[in-house]
């Protein structure tokens, strides 16, 4: 036997606040999981530049090479020397030996 009309209405705005829960509980599991995904996308280029710089010491770009990277330290040491083999033997040149 079906149920009146009124019985119907009443029992539809009694399930009303659980859809609206539920959808707000789904609504910020969507959000936590997009926050975990990006965190974890910008913590891989970090972990990468850390490596270099335990593995490698302290590096820079070289002045005039289009961003070849060498030694900061062989640098300070002998900037005179760099760019000494910077203008006689090219950029290059000069990155290779203080690497």
């Amino acid at each position: 036997m079906p149920l009146p009309q009124s019985r119907k209405m009443e029992r539809n705005e009694k399930e009303k606040p659980r859809r609206i829960v539920g959808v707000a509980v789904a609504a910020g599991a969507v959000a936590v999981a997009a926050g975990a995904f990006f965190f974890m996308l910008s913590r891989i280029g970090d972990d990468g530049a850390e490596v270099q710089d335990q593995t490698a010491g302290r590096t820079m770009k070289g002045p005039g090479t289009g961003g070849e990277r060498m030694s900061r330290a062989k640098f300070k040491a002998d900037t005179k020397k760099f760019f000494k083999t910077s203008r006689s033997k090219g950029p290059k040149a000069a990155v290779d030996a203080f690497k």
